[in-house]
């Protein structure tokens, strides 16, 4: 008899022991789980790249003065960017039209990573998901089509989202030349960027080839 009852409550007792670790293991995981995302949330989202279009309508009525709000990590994020872009550029030049589209992979890659939380100012942020909204958009653009002459003139538009973009935040050891030929776009002139003084215009492999005279030098 005695045993019987000694058996029966060491076993309610192992029960509860059991039900007593399940509890304390749940509340580790959940503890464990929010931990997490907090840790996720402590970059700015990174959802900003959407509603292209009513932003692009933006970029003309929003006067912005020069922010230098960028640190270095940011700006290597944004050379990571840059970089990207003058890839698509380098295509075009060739031209190969469908490597451009397949390089576009790498500006959409970079501006989603971009290290938008080392930026110390919150307007600065806004500022720049605006820039990078407008990036990104042209971007897919390119990547629609492999009709050389709509790359060309989506990167006309790219471009005017890159020459502010770079001028408001800067990159890392760069020396930036900004081109123009005013032959271009029907006679109405078409910017691009280069890091050195020779002219090589992306938007004409025929008689515009060597259009364009440097119009502007940026050096961070």
């Amino acid at each position: 008899m005695y045993k019987r009852t000694f058996y029966l409550i060491n076993f309610i007792l192992i029960i509860f022991s059991l039900a007593g670790c399940g509890k304390n293991e749940k509340k580790t995981e959940i503890k464990n789980d929010t931990l997490l995302k907090k840790t996720s949330q402590s970059p700015p989202e990174k959802d900003y790249l959407t509603d292209f279009d009513s932003l692009y309508l933006e970029k003309n009525k929003t006067k912005i003065k020069y922010l230098d709000k960028s640190t270095n990590i940011f700006k290597t994020s944004f050379n990571d960017i840059y970089d990207a872009f003058m890839a698509v550029h380098y295509c075009l030049l060739k031209p190969d039209p469908e490597e451009a589209a397949g390089r576009t992979n790498m500006i959409k890659r970079f501006l989603k990573d971009a290290a938008i939380w080392d930026i110390k100012d919150s307007s600065a942020v806004e500022v720049w998901k605006k820039y990078a909204a407008g990036i990104y958009h042209y971007t897919l653009k390119i990547e629609s089509t492999k009709d050389l002459q709509k790359q060309r003139d989506y990167f006309q538009h790219l471009v005017d989202w890159m020459i502010p973009t770079i001028e408001k935040f800067g990159l890392n050891g760069k020396i930036i030349y900004i081109k123009e030929c005013k032959e271009e776009n029907n006679g109405k002139g078409a910017y691009w960027l280069s890091e050195g003084k020779d002219v090589k215009n992306p938007y004409s492999n025929g008689k515009l080839v060597d259009c364009g005279k440097i119009k502007r030098q940026i050096t961070f």
